[in-house]
């Protein structure tokens, strides 16, 4: 609105005074019911006439408003720049002005105004009062705030944020990149804008950036190994890695925000405690384990001992009538000449069992009554040699030997290691007399070797070998695949064996019968 000279040509007598009324009226109208606030203002700055809008913007009543200037009511930060317009209105270098300014509202509250102003002039171009339109822009002034301060805040995060933050276009070209990337990266933030993603940093990531540009659905990954290409002595990071697809009103892609935060250290101590809970559930088997032995340990001590108490009782009481069983049976043969074939059937009967007995009697005392070993240096095939020429095979069985190096010296008790080799023995005739059939020959191999600090005797047979279920029960007391027998024969050998710090292991398979092997210690001058 420019300047007003109000000193039009006076109307004539005969004029339309009906009109001039209407038009009062309408300027009346359109002052008062105005969408915006109006003021007339006065030289000085006080308001001549104001309308309803302007009252209701400053909470001002029409009486209180036109007592008042606009210096009054305007921001102190503001009056300077809107006097400084007004000069400039009054010397007529401009005719209007705008600009944007705060009143004070009537309860102390701040009132933002878009100001339009402009000045009444008289016939010599002189002012003679101003015309201000005000327009409220409290809600416009608000939303802008809070778009700066949110435009601010994103800023300062995507800034400071410790997570990698990363902006490129719709081709993948960097837009923007935060310190923490560009950290990572061992580059600076200045490096990045322009440039390619996948031409700094090829990978197969591609095509997952192609595909959520197609679907405009979001992406996420968590724990995605990658090597730096341009720093392979980093070895594989892992990163939690989210794609998201930024499009504008129209649904179109503008751009995608990158988000990465490196989870190396965490992966690499997951897989460290990972490590750590097999060694420590290993740790707990075994620990298991061996609470299972040491109670099935203390059970069996607790067992042998009323075992032994019991075969030392048994045995005393069972030898005495055996003894006198086995005397009369002597005494009959000698007193009979001549046996009919069915009592001397009936007297070997009678002998088998006897001698069946006093060997159940001889294993138990065995099992039960720990002996101090009676050591002595002896060569290992010479020994057994002469042990082998007193075990008589059953027919249809054939004994072979195989002695490794002569000069095999063990330190041993040799009563004591004759019971193993007796009662191993014994147990491969067993095997073969029962699996062989009928004109085939059963075998059985006894050998000796050196193995490491160790001489082992082993004897193998081509019995049907033993399932591998039950190779770690047979050396177990009173555990018998027989329907004979009490199941210490094996149980007696381990023993002896490891009174000698040596032990006895099975080997058996199909095809190949079972092979007992025990080894104990070369004496200390072989060594």
């Amino acid at each position: 609105m420019g300047k007003m000279n109000m000193n039009q040509a006076p109307l004539t007598y005969g004029g339309d005074i009906q009109a001039l009324v209407d038009s009062e009226e309408l300027y009346r109208a359109t002052f008062d019911n105005a969408a915006v606030g109006i003021a007339h203002v006065k030289l000085d700055g006080t308001f001549r006439n104001v309308n309803t809008k302007f009252c209701n913007i400053v909470g001002y009543s029409y009486e209180e408003l036109i007592r008042l200037t606009f210096q009054e009511i305007t921001h102190p930060d503001d009056l300077e720049a809107d006097l400084a317009q007004l000069v400039k209105l009054n010397a007529g270098e401009i005719s209007t002005y705008s600009m944007e300014k705060r009143y004070f509202h009537r309860d102390g509250s701040i009132v933002w105004i878009n100001l339009t102003a402009s000045s009444v002039t008289d016939e010599k171009g002189a002012p003679k009062y101003y015309i201000a339109v005000i327009e409220d822009i409290s809600e416009r002034r608000r939303a802008e705030q809070q778009v700066r301060e949110s435009s601010r805040l994103l800023d300062q995060i995507f800034r400071h944020s410790l997570g990698c933050l990363v902006l490129t276009d719709w081709n993948f070209n960097f837009v923007r990149v935060n310190q923490t990337y560009a950290d990572v990266c061992a580059r600076k933030v200045e490096d990045f804008p322009g440039r390619n993603h996948f031409e700094m940093y090829p990978s197969d990531f591609e095509k997952v950036w192609q595909e959520v540009r197609e679907t405009k659905i979001p992406w996420q990954i968590s724990g995605r190994p990658f090597v730096f290409p341009d720093h392979p002595e980093w070895g594989v990071t892992y990163w939690n890695i989210s794609l998201v697809p930024v499009t504008n009103e129209k649904g179109e892609g503008e751009l995608f925000l990158f988000s990465l935060n490196d989870v190396t250290e965490l992966k690499r101590a997951e897989e460290k405690l990972e490590k750590v809970n097999h060694v420590l559930e290993e740790r707990v088997e075994e620990r298991t384990r061996e609470l299972r032995q040491a109670q099935q340990s203390l059970m069996e001590k607790e067992r042998l001992a009323v075992l032994g108490r019991l075969t030392a009782t048994v045995s005393h009481e069972l030898r005495n009538p055996l003894s006198t069983i086995n005397s009369s049976v002597f005494v009959l043969r000698q007193m009979l000449q001549e046996l009919s074939p069915k009592m001397e059937i009936t007297m070997e009967r009678l002998e088998r069992n006897i001698a069946r007995c006093d060997k159940i009697i001889n294993e138990l005392l065995d099992f039960t009554r720990k002996q101090d070993l009676a050591l002595s240096v002896v060569d290992v095939n010479s020994w057994l040699e002469n042990m082998l020429d007193e075990l008589q095979p059953p027919p249809g069985v054939s004994v072979e030997k195989k002695f490794a190096e002569p000069g095999l010296l063990a330190n041993m008790d040799s009563g004591r290691m004759q019971r193993t080799i007796i009662n191993v023995f014994e147990n491969a005739c067993h095997a073969v007399s029962e699996f062989s059939r009928q004109g085939e020959e059963g075998r059985i191999v006894i050998s000796t070797a050196r193995n490491g600090p160790n001489v082992e005797i082993a004897v193998q047979d081509s019995g049907p070998g033993i399932a591998n279920d039950l190779q770690e029960k047979i050396f177990e007391p009173l555990f018998s695949t027989r329907n004979f027998g009490v199941g210490l024969g094996l149980a007696v050998v381990k023993g002896i064996m490891e009174e000698h710090e040596g032990g006895v292991r099975v080997e058996s398979g199909k095809d190949m019968g079972a092979k007992f092997v025990l080894w104990l210690p070369l004496a200390s001058i072989q060594q």
